[in-house]
């Protein structure tokens, strides 16, 4: 009976420990899937501004990630092929992450950045159509739909400008806002400025320094109207207004959008390299790079 009592112990003591790390383990896993996840899909569905914009951020994030040919073919009659395709890639992934954000965030900072994104959405998009008087685009980078998506993008932006006090008001501070949002609010190396900082120079590389995105260094496979005029304006849009809510948010948050956009580009980026449609002379180490950080913000989570 004592032998019998004494393995009994022995056997408890044994396997107590892996159930222990059985336990431990899983819920570290699916906590960083659920982070992943939620950094890109929007947190509920309710009838809120925030969620009237966001979702569509989200919807035009999923068409340029998943299907960027079709939905430039479909709805702006335009044919992205080589390079193109891999940029729009890029530009739904900032539209994803910042849709996701603003759905999480208020109906007030929701009406800031929906004014922003849409009206400069309608800018970069009926300076892509040039309409003749019978209603079709002629010599235009974008055609299609684009008059009708344009009108709406208006909609939207001054829908999100009376919701914030009035269009001449949001648009009187409306540069000192802009500004305020895309900066660092301390100087601390921390990782939402880590990962605040590379977003927004991508962002910032996208809007002032095409040349250099298209030149030698990176795509190195000459520049054409669609990517100047839509596809650049469009990375450099979604990546300043998603690194100000990066900077403004919590180090969690930076690194699962960090793990999310960066570990994006660094796929983007190998596989265009590797298709030759990116042939600049830092795609050797460029998609390396944006790895590290990914697996950085990996960590951070764990």
């Amino acid at each position: 009976m004592l032998a019998l009592t004494t393995a009994a112990l022995s056997f408890n003591v044994a396997v107590r420990p892996s159930i222990a790390v059985a336990r431990t383990v899983s819920p570290l896993k699916m906590g960083l899937v659920d982070d992943v996840k939620n950094s890109v899909v929007p947190a509920d569905t309710s009838e809120t501004l925030r969620n009237v914009m966001g979702y569509q951020m989200t919807g035009w994030g999923v068409g340029a990630t998943v299907c960027p040919a079709l939905m430039m073919n479909t709805l702006f009659a335009a044919n992205p092929t080589g390079a193109t395709v891999w940029m729009m890639r890029a530009m739904g992934l900032g539209m994803l992450s910042l849709g996701a954000k603003t759905c999480g965030g208020s109906d007030a900072d929701a009406a800031t950045t929906g004014l922003i994104f849409y009206g400069a959405w309608y800018k970069v998009l009926t300076a892509a159509a040039v309409v003749s008087g019978t209603g079709k685009a002629a010599a235009a980078t974008l055609g299609g739909y684009v008059t009708m998506i344009a009108t709406w993008n208006l909609l939207c932006a001054l829908s999100c400008a009376r919701r914030s006090g009035g269009l001449f008001k949001r648009v009187t501070e409306l540069d000192l806002g802009v500004v305020d949002s895309v900066l660092p609010k301390d100087t601390k190396v921390s990782t939402r400025n880590i990962v605040g900082a590379n977003v927004a120079a991508w962002g910032l590389i996208c809007w002032k320094f095409q040349d250099f995105f298209l030149g030698s260094r990176i795509v190195a496979g000459g520049a054409t109207p669609l990517m100047t005029s839509v596809i650049l304006p469009g990375i450099a849009l979604a990546n300043l207004l998603l690194a100000g809510k990066i900077f403004a948010g919590s180090d969690k948050d930076a690194a699962t959008n960090g793990a999310v956009i960066l570990g994006g580009y660094g796929v983007i980026g190998y596989l265009a390299a590797k298709a030759g449609v990116f042939a600049g002379t830092w795609m050797g180490w460029l998609p390396l790079v944006n790895f590290a950080l990914a697996a950085y913000c990996v960590k951070e989570l764990l």
